[in-house]
């Protein structure tokens, strides 16, 4: 009877260390998504971050090209009244 009492003992607190172990394992396993979730992350910022600069490389260089041919206007205009005055 004492070994069975110690056997019984044994055992529970053998499953104790294992549910322990596996608590710890979760907790890891959480830790690791949240790296990963925050990798992710950086990286989709960073994607928009590159997608931003690229729309507004682009809006600035339709701007430009709207402002050339207001300037090629507004030079004609000017040569045409100082030269005709």
């Amino acid at each position: 009877m004492i070994f069975g009492g110690r056997k019984r003992e044994y055992r529970e607190r053998e499953r104790e260390r294992e549910r322990e172990r596996e608590r710890e394992m979760e907790g890891a396993d959480e830790g690791i998504e949240r790296v990963v979730d925050s990798k992710d992350l950086q990286q989709q910022s960073k994607a928009f971050d590159k997608l931003t600069d690229r729309v507004e490389d682009r809006q600035l260089d339709s701007s430009r090209v709207q402002e050339v041919p207001l300037s090629i206007l507004s030079q004609t205009l000017l040569r045409y009244f100082t030269t005709t005055v």
